[in-house]
């Protein structure tokens, strides 16, 4: 439900898709979603070709629910 899991809009959009989709009704009963703070992802660029990057988040002092997302590639020169 993100960083506010009042808001009446959220739980509009999640009773109009439930409604619509079984399979999204059955993964979001699961609830085994988590946040992440780390984590390698690799991506296809049609110009540089495959890419890893490893990110890493961080939340923002002073800033409630900013976060900042800091990525590198372990190839990096």
């Amino acid at each position: 439900m993100g960083h506010d899991p009042q808001d009446r809009r959220v739980h509009e959009l999640v009773e109009e898709v439930s409604a619509a989709s079984p399979e999204f009704r059955r993964l979001w009963q699961r609830n085994d979603v988590r946040g992440k703070t780390h984590e390698a992802q690799t991506f296809r660029h049609g110009s540089v070709g495959e890419l890893t990057l490893t990110y890493h988040v961080f939340d923002v002092r002073g800033a409630a629910g900013q976060q900042l997302i800091v990525c590198c590639s372990a190839a990096w020169p």
